[in-house]
């Protein structure tokens, strides 16, 4: 087969959904999907962090979503470039 006509694989996309527990009752508070991510939960206990962090995506996108999380640490700023 020619490279022409080498079937294209599709576009890798992510879907992150965060949900708030409450009680053991649990309320979604984000579902976004996008083609990279950074993700991270922690918890501070004895002056410590404890977290764990996951990525996915091309290397450019995670550096700009890293800049986004950087420049705007509580997420109060949605940026569109």
């Amino acid at each position: 087969m020619s490279p022409a006509r080498r079937a294209s694989r599709p576009a890798v996309r992510y879907r992150v959904t965060v949900a708030e527990v409450v009680d053991g009752t649990a309320t979604v508070v984000m579902d976004a999907s996008g083609a990279g991510f950074h993700a991270a939960v922690g918890d501070l206990a004895d002056g410590r962090l404890r977290a764990e962090h996951g990525i996915g995506g091309p290397p450019h996108l995670l550096e700009h979503l890293a800049e986004l999380i950087a420049d705007h640490p509580t997420g109060r700023h949605r940026r569109t470039r």
